[in-house]
């Protein structure tokens, strides 16, 4: 009985422990994409009207297209539909970055304005959703 007793326990600490190293790591993971989402919204510095505005899209999310000295949507903001900045790409290097966290977007650091979003997005010419 005691060696069943030690066993069970041993189990529940071992499981324990994956958990917790498992949550750790889910955790920073998405502390670097989060990141990465920050370094690529601080290339248009908080200007998503700027002049190097070159596309949009829609649907789910709405995205953000801006060229970068002769790299055409060398940078790509999406947001969703609440304003939270999910993804981003940054297509400067010889091997494009990419963050989202479209899974967890309450952890977005980067949210704008939507109705400014959907402002720009009229200029543009587009409906927005």
């Amino acid at each position: 009985m005691k060696r069943a007793v030690i066993a069970v326990g041993t189990v529940f600490v071992a499981v324990g422990a994956v958990v917790a190293v498992g949550r750790w790591e889910e955790s920073r993971a998405l502390e670097r994409e989060v990141a990465r989402l920050d370094a690529a919204y601080a290339l248009v510095d908080r200007r998503i009207d700027a002049p190097s505005l070159s596309g949009y899209r829609q649907g789910g999310l709405t995205c953000l297209f801006y060229d970068a000295a002769e790299i055409p949507y060398a940078v790509t903001l999406c947001f969703d539909g609440a304003g939270r900045l999910v993804e981003s790409t940054d297509r400067r290097g010889p091997t494009p970055l990419y963050a989202s966290i479209v899974l967890s977007p309450e952890a977005a650091s980067v949210t704008v304005d939507r109705d400014r979003l959907d402002a720009l997005l009229r200029r543009m010419g587009a409906r927005p959703e």
